[in-house]
């Protein structure tokens, strides 16, 4: 999906603007369907009623929120329901579900909206005001009656705990001799091969080939498989268990093949002097974006190779650096073929890790 996230970076929009054609409901929870939802606000203007549904209120950067705009108007009435493209404020839509407009006890139009929000980073941020339109046939439907929602404050908090700064690096383990290899699948697999002959394997080999080009290339833009990416990295929880060193090996590799992969710049094979050398000489990147990366990757040095103990807004701050990188950069004509591991292979492995 298309994102134009230059949105991303948050206001926070002081107060709750009431309209004055409408009035709301009093509960801020209830249960519907099976649902609870943190917020459930009813307006009415008219013959129009608007119901605003949200699922959480507070949530943390990896999760999402449901919100459900429900509709009802007289039939003499024709009715017009928002529009928000592919992002909401400082939300993605990652989900939409519209069933259409329906006729209810034949007296009523009731129509839905279902939106599924992801956001960008932590902070405080507002659902904006929900507009409805409605106008009969000899009303002018570019001047319609608008009913309107209040603004919704939702709460997107830090993925790190409060206590981070109680984390102790663990020991250093000894070294482990590991066993002496064992060749004995090699030397079989060659006699197999011998005794095959070259005419069956390259009866296998044609027969591997032609599946292969038979098989739909799959690509994805670049700057979605590095959320993918982002994604897994937080699932393996490399800060809650004080392994500071794998995260910022594997975010700083994240970032390095994301660049390869939407300016054509060979950055996981190079060392960071190497590689800021050749981007100083490239014009792909804006010099402030050239700043941000020189910094970025110092500080991943620093913790990978200098065993410096990042402090917890340092690693919430390389994290957002990160994100907000491929936020500003990305392009959804920058497509490559989809990878079948879900993370980059580190620069460094685990076990060089100590």
């Amino acid at each position: 999906m298309k994102a134009n996230k230059c949105l991303f970076f948050a206001s926070l929009i002081p107060g709750l603007l009431f309209s004055l054609f409408f009035s709301c409901g009093k509960g801020d929870k209830s249960e519907t369907g099976g649902t609870e939802y943190a917020i459930n606000k009813e307006y009415t203007s008219g013959p129009c009623t608007l119901v605003i549904k949200i699922t959480k209120q507070e949530i943390t950067i990896a999760e999402s929120i449901t919100m459900i705009i429900d509709v009802t108007v007289d039939k003499e009435y024709n009715l017009r329901l928002p529009e928000f493209g592919e992002n909401l404020e400082q939300f993605k839509i990652t989900g939409f579900h519209n069933p259409g407009q329906k006729l209810v006890d034949n007296k009523r139009i009731a129509a839905q909206q279902e939106y599924v929000l992801e956001p960008f980073l932590s902070g405080t941020y507002t659902i904006p005001v929900i507009r409805v339109a409605f106008w009969t046939d000899a009303e002018d439907p570019e001047d319609p009656h608008i009913l309107e929602s209040e603004e919704f404050t939702i709460t997107v908090t830090s993925l790190l705990d409060e206590d981070m700064e109680k984390l102790t690096i663990k020991d250093i383990t000894g070294p482990v001799i590991p066993a002496p290899p064992d060749y004995t699948w090699l030397i079989i697999l060659i006699i197999g091969i011998i005794v095959i002959g070259r005419e069956v394997a390259g009866l296998i080999f044609l027969f591997i080939h032609k599946k292969r080009r038979e098989r739909p290339v799959i690509t994805i833009p670049a700057h979605e498989l590095a959320f993918r990416q982002l994604e897994a990295l937080i699932n393996r929880n490399y800060i809650e268990k004080g392994e500071f060193k794998l995260f910022y090996i594997n975010i700083s590799t994240i970032l390095r093949h994301y660049i390869e992969n939407r300016f054509m710049l060979h950055a996981p094979e190079q060392t960071t002097e190497e590689f800021l050398y050749d981007l100083q000489k490239s014009d792909s990147l804006q010099k402030e974006l050239k700043d941000i990366l020189k910094e970025f990757l110092f500080h991943c040095d620093m913790v990978k190779f200098a065993k410096y103990v990042p402090k917890p807004e340092e690693i919430q701050k390389t994290f957002d650096t990160c994100r907000n990188f491929i936020v500003t950069t990305e392009d959804v004509n920058a497509r490559i073929q989809e990878p079948v591991q879900t993370l980059p292979q580190a620069t460094i492995t685990e076990k060089e890790v100590g």
